[in-house]
């Protein structure tokens, strides 16, 4: 299985080196970066300020069925939404083609010190997160299993980066043999 990384905007180089290379070392897939794309302007949605995450996973589908990967992870920086969401921080296809993550409210918003190591660890997280969907995992009742949701930037920073043994055991042969939480 063949997983492209694509910028959706203007995503420092540097999370998705960072993105591209964790991501190999927890699951058993081929990752490979594939560049940037422009956000398109009927994505934006002016009453909200906000971007629909719809037309964003729409447009990742297109690039990987283009690009002949068997799935996309799309990365941007820009603030994102679903229909029923004030914000989110990522969606995915359940056993889809796409998922995306969005690197806006990760940040540290607000925040005079800059903490890159925990922006970096909250990237990695909703990008596991969200790539198990495309994998078929549902969200974990496990607060620290990589596949609960995460309501507020609090819940991303509870949960690991890694999956319970329930989930990981859920996507065997797609993940390498890391240890998982208990």
């Amino acid at each position: 299985m063949q997983v492209g990384i694509i910028s959706i905007g203007d995503v420092p180089q540097s999370i998705l080196n960072f993105l591209n290379k964790r991501l190999r070392e927890i699951y058993s897939i081929e990752f490979r970066m594939e560049g940037a794309i422009e956000i398109p302007s009927e994505a934006f949605n002016p009453v909200r300020n906000q971007f629909r995450s719809s037309s964003l996973l729409r447009l990742c589908k297109k690039e990987a069925v283009m690009n002949g990967f068997d799935k996309i992870l799309g990365v941007t920086d820009v603030d994102i939404y679903a229909d029923k969401a004030s914000f989110i921080f990522g969606q995915a296809e359940l056993h889809g083609k796409a998922a995306i993550v969005s690197i806006y409210r990760l940040k540290n918003n607000g925040n005079d010190r800059k903490d890159t190591g925990l922006v970096l660890s909250r990237v990695l997280k909703e990008a596991v997160h969200e790539m198990g969907h495309t994998l078929g995992l549902k969200h974990c009742n496990l607060r620290r299993c990589v596949m609960y949701f995460s309501k507020n930037i609090e819940d991303t920073d509870t949960k690991s980066y890694l999956f319970c043994e329930d989930c990981k055991y859920m996507l065997d042969g797609y993940v390498k043999d890391i240890p998982a939480i208990r």
